[in-house]
């Protein structure tokens, strides 16, 4: 539809500094807040006037190719096979635990 013809996915828009702080602080209280650990992606969307709106918090993010986490972890220098593997390593300390 129009509207979505609109949203750009960027895994590093160039924001605002302060704004770049205050949305990753959103993110991270979100992450305690919903027990989210290891690996989650939320979304937010930046309206014209620089406005930001949290849309959505998802702790199993798509993993498929040109997905915006792995996007990110290529712009940290990290290879597909190296952000899966790093996913995989942060779970590891999980395993033997009961659910």
């Amino acid at each position: 539809n129009e509207a979505s013809d609109e949203v750009e996915v960027l895994a590093d828009p160039g924001l605002d500094p302060a704004l770049t702080a205050r949305i990753r602080e959103w993110a991270l209280s979100s992450a305690r807040l919903l027990e989210v650990r290891d690996v989650g992606r939320f979304d937010f969307r930046i309206a014209r006037d620089g406005r930001a709106f949290f849309l959505e918090a998802n702790a199993t993010p798509s993993l498929e190719d040109g997905a915006g986490l792995l996007i990110a972890a290529g712009k940290r220098g990290l290879s597909y096979s190296e952000a899966i593997l790093a996913i995989v390593r942060s779970m590891l300390p999980y395993a033997s635990q009961s659910p």
